[in-house]
Parts: C-alpha cells; structure tokens; sequence
C-alpha cells in the first residue's frame, strides 16, 4: 500500500510560496513528481520503502532539499515535512526619489528633507548622500542593497539659490534731467547666475517710453524675482525740467544799459520741441549777483515778477537806480523743478 507525503516548500527569500517542482528519489531513480499548488504544498503516494530523497527546483533544476527514512513511511500517520527552497534572487530594489523634486530651485530655507521609498520583498540597506542647503547644484542620491546583494540607485539634482537676481538700470539715468516731452527710450536689464529669471518688471518695460510728459521728480523702479523666490528692486529718481530758450527780446547777452533805466526781462518755458507751454506753477526766482555778493532776489508774487497767462510768459522789470557801473549776473530758479538758467550777462555804465 503506497503512504500519502505531504511536502511544503517555503522560498528563502520570504516572497511567499513558490509553484516548484518536487520530485522523491529512491537512490538513482525517481519515482514520484508533483508541482505545489498556491499554498506551496504538494502530495505525492509513495511506497513503503526508503529512505527517499526529496528534491525541489523549476522544471529544469532541481537541488537536493530533504529527506525521510524509510521508518517515516511504515504504519504511521505521517506529518508534513517543511523543506526550504533557496531561490536566486537577482533583482534589485527599486529606489524612487520624491523629494527634493528633480531640477527644482530653492532657497536653502526651503530645501525639503530627502526622502524616497524602496521596492524590495528581501531585507536591505540605504546609504544617502549629497542633500545640501549650500547655495549651487546639489545631487541628492539613494543607494538600497538588497541581502542577496543587488543594488538600486536613484539621484535627483536641484539648484540652492541664495543671491537675489541683478537689476541694472541704465535708463532712465539717476539724478539725470530730461526735458518735458523729450523722447527717451528706458533700458534695462535683469539677470540671474544660478536660478535664472523667474519675473521682472518695470515701470515700463526695457526700451518704451519713461514718462516725460508733466515736470517734476520722477521715480523709475525695476522688481525681479529669480527661480527659487529671491526678489531685488532697483530705483533711480530723474527729473523733467521745462526747456529754456533764454531771455527774449529786448535783452541782448552782454547788453549794456544806463543806470537809472529800467531793462524788461521776459522769458516762457518750452517742451523739448521748443513749443511754449502754460507754465504758471513753475515759479521762478530771480537773483542777481555784482562782484559775488547777491544784491537782488524777486520771488513771483513780487509786483516787478509776474505771469502773463495770455503768452504764457514770465516778465520782470529790473530798476537799475542807483546801482553801481559793472557786470551783473542774473539766475532764474524753478522752484517747481529746481532748474537754473543762467547766468545772463548785463553791463550796466
């Protein structure tokens, strides 16, 4: 009467049950095959006899993993016998790397910590290297080596950025005066040496038009932010001044005038074009110099400076009375743009 064996075959690996060959020796011959199911048993009639060799492999190798006496298989209820498979294990674990995220820009604040997962059933080890919050390109790196001894890598590199981009402004020109009106081009520029430019504006963008079209103090500022979240601004300040054509008519430069007469001194402010524009808020001052020493301001409002709206022109009459023979030198002052057009030269005899 043959005996019903029951073998279980367990994989060395702890990947579970395998579906193995089994095959019972009996010396040089076999006398009984069997495959084991899902649950990696399988059950084989033997004879009385043995001792029996068992062996386990796939269908074209199989290596010695047990065995039983004869006396096992002789009137008795039998038990299973639990055999161990070594299965090579020639495949790497699976390193993938979700942080820091390939390629990506950070300020060193804001460099994740390194992480990763591993896909690997036998045990294993982890080595990490290169994570850095020091400014340039870092190579994070994971290494995972399974207990059969295969390796799987994964590297991702990101830039550290701490340096705030560069705004040059080289238009509009700081402290630079322009004249009402007058076509000038903005230039500038923005750059980034490690992460690059992410956004920059302006307060118009690099060769359009700065505003010239009323006087007075302008500001004219560029904001950049580079890749990883470093912002710069850049301001210069310029003024817009009236344009000045210089006194008109009947003044004469290096006129020369009797003391005692009274000489009219007229003048109008001008865009760039050389048009005459209303300019009653530019209230101007008039000073006079003889011999270094001031001897004469006239502020608007003076009965002797006024405003003609009708011409757009700025009068002042100058009384000569009582002054000394000489050169004297005239100044006009903006108090609006801060602008001084002179000096004028009047001889007086």
């Amino acid at each position: 009467m043959n005996f019903q064996f029951q073998v279980k075959v367990v994989k060395t690996d702890f990947s579970g049950w395998a579906d193995i060959m089994v095959e019972v020796w009996d010396g040089s011959s076999k006398i009984a095959t069997g495959k084991t199911d899902s649950n990696g048993d399988v059950y084989l009639d033997l004879p009385p006899g043995g001792p029996y060799e068992f062996r386990a492999g796939d269908a074209s190798t199989t290596a010695l993993v047990g065995s039983v006496p004869s006396a096992a298989l002789v009137g008795v209820i039998l038990m299973p016998l639990t055999v161990e498979y070594p299965v090579l294990d020639t495949t790497a674990p699976v390193v993938t790397i979700t942080a820091p995220a390939n390629g990506a820009y950070y300020k060193p604040t804001a460099v994740p910590v390194g992480a990763f997962t591993v896909v690997e059933l036998n045990p294993y080890t982890v080595v990490e290297a290169g994570w850095s919050t020091d400014e340039g390109v870092q190579t994070y790196a994971v290494t995972a080596t399974d207990s059969a001894g295969n390796v799987g890598s994964a590297s991702r590199s990101y830039t550290v950025d701490n340096t705030p981009p560069v705004v040059t402004i080289t238009v509009p020109v700081q402290g630079a005066e322009y004249t009402l009106g007058q076509t000038v081009l903005a230039y500038w520029t923005a750059t980034d040496a490690l992460s690059g430019i992410a956004s920059a504006e302006g307060t118009v963008p690099s060769e359009s038009l700065i505003d010239t079209a009323t006087v007075g103090t302008k500001t004219f500022t560029v904001t950049a932010t580079d890749n990883a979240g470093n912002t710069v601004t850049e301001t210069v300040t310029y003024e817009v001044i009236y344009g000045f054509s210089g006194l008109l008519p009947p003044y004469l430069n290096r006129q020369t005038v009797k003391i005692g007469s009274a000489l009219p001194l007229k003048w109008q402010y001008t865009d760039s074009g050389g048009n005459v524009v209303n300019s009653p808020s530019a209230n101007p001052t008039i000073s006079i110099t003889f011999g270094g020493s001031q001897i004469l301001v006239k502020y608007p409002g003076n009965s002797d400076l006024r405003y003609n709206s009708d011409s757009n022109m700025w009068n002042f009459n100058w009384k000569t009375t009582g002054l000394q023979p000489g050169i004297y030198w005239i100044w006009i002052t903006s108090a609006q743009t801060g602008q001084v057009n002179g000096p004028f030269l009047i001889q007086l005899r």
